[in-house]
């Protein structure tokens, strides 16, 4: 977990010279969406880290890689995507030998999350619980349900098509 969080830093600092000497964005952009600074290398990591940081409450955790979840609308539209990182919480009592497996798992994960995607309602609100509870399913098809504690998806990075 420390090694993603010291990558994702590094690689934001190797970025940031390219980034320092880019042109502020033009006026006008017609949204009231905060400007993302890509030089504010510290917000980004501390942002980074209160997303994907450690978790006191799940000591034994397995974090697959980033899954795309597709965003449909109520009526079933494809309206975007988002990016989430599946965290499986495991009891103390259950085994933790499934890493050497993760593709597996992170397969079921993408599968489940097409098969059941996020749908944004028509007030802007994203409903997550359907594709949690595949997505929990498919964990379960992995590793026995009685070792799993818990599913947390991780992440806000909703893109959404125009």
């Amino acid at each position: 977990m420390i090694i993603r969080a010291l990558i994702l830093t590094a690689s934001l600092a190797l970025g940031a010279p390219a980034y320092a000497g880019a042109p502020a964005p033009s006026g006008g952009s017609g949204g009231d969406d905060p400007v993302e600074l890509y030089n504010a290398l510290e917000q980004a990591a501390d942002r980074a880290m209160s997303l994907f940081g450690p978790d006191d409450t799940c000591p034994r955790n397995m974090d697959a890689p980033a899954v795309v979840v597709p965003v449909v609308s109520e009526n079933g539209l494809l309206t975007g995507y988002a990016f989430v990182v599946p965290r499986v919480c495991l009891k103390r009592s259950g085994r933790f030998d499934h890493m050497p497996r993760m593709h597996y798992l992170t397969d079921r994960f993408l599968r489940a999350a097409h098969r059941t995607p996020f749908t944004l309602s028509a007030d802007g609100e994203l409903e997550r619980e359907a594709t949690h509870a595949a997505m929990l399913q498919a964990a379960g098809e992995f590793i026995d349900p009685g070792e799993i504690d818990r599913l947390d998806l991780l992440g806000e990075d909703l893109r959404l098509l125009r």
